[in-house]
């Protein structure tokens, strides 16, 4: 029997835009979470649910990144365990509206799972080192190597307009629209061209594939 274990260390690691994920508002700006929605999913039962207030911090970023759930069958079973994986609670999926399995629930669910279900908190999307180095083709003698940090869901669009305000343009006054920024510059990983709607978890896992930080490199395309 297929078993899915949703652990605290990775169970939010799985960020995708809208437009990856393949949901319906096609949107590379807006972020879906795959362990935010497995949870909403399994406690969908649960009083404590919350989910469809959206007060609060984050509570409206979560909705948007939980949304796309899907109602799980009232027979699935799910086990609270602790930390080593000794379980404390077996249930299923149409239990978790009890009273007494509510109870059960309140004092055994770890403040990971609450803070989505309960109090609409997704965690903020980890922060990704990066370094900048001119394209080979540049042929740049003393190439300055830019170690950079954002987080790991933005944009390589948003890091060609850096590159392109504060290395490549810094003599012109004039800005770019960013979604003509490809007609100015180009970045490439692994001495291939990125799409400027990826983002940077994408090419480091897709692309970069290799240990260490990220490696970007950036060329102008001549007028």
């Amino acid at each position: 029997m297929l078993q899915i274990t949703l652990d605290e260390l990775d169970v939010f690691a799985s960020w995708l835009s809208s437009k990856d994920a393949g949901f319906e508002d096609n949107d590379r700006e807006t972020k879906v979470n795959y362990g935010g929605m497995m949870l909403r999913s399994l406690f969908e039962k649960w009083p404590h649910n919350d989910m469809a207030n959206t007060d609060g911090d984050g509570g409206e970023e979560t909705q948007r990144a939980t949304a796309n759930f899907l109602s799980l069958p009232e027979h699935t079973p799910f086990i609270v365990c602790e930390g080593n994986g000794r379980p404390l609670l077996r249930l299923l999926v149409r239990d978790a509206d009890k009273e007494d399995v509510s109870q059960q629930l309140n004092s055994l669910v770890p403040p990971w799972v609450t803070d989505v279900v309960e109090r609409r908190q997704l965690p903020k999307f980890n922060k990704m080192p990066f370094y900048l180095l001119p394209h080979n083709s540049m042929n740049v003698k003393q190439p300055k190597k830019d170690r950079l940090s954002a987080t790991e869901m933005l944009q390589v669009k948003k890091v060609m307009e850096h590159v392109y305000e504060k290395i490549l343009n810094t003599n012109e006054v004039s800005t770019i629209p960013l979604n003509q920024i490809h007609t100015k510059m180009e970045m490439y990983c692994n001495d291939q061209k990125l799409d400027p709607d990826m983002d940077l978890r994408t090419v480091k896992h897709f692309i970069w594939k290799q240990g260490g930080e990220l490696l970007l490199n950036y060329k102008s395309i001549k007028s």
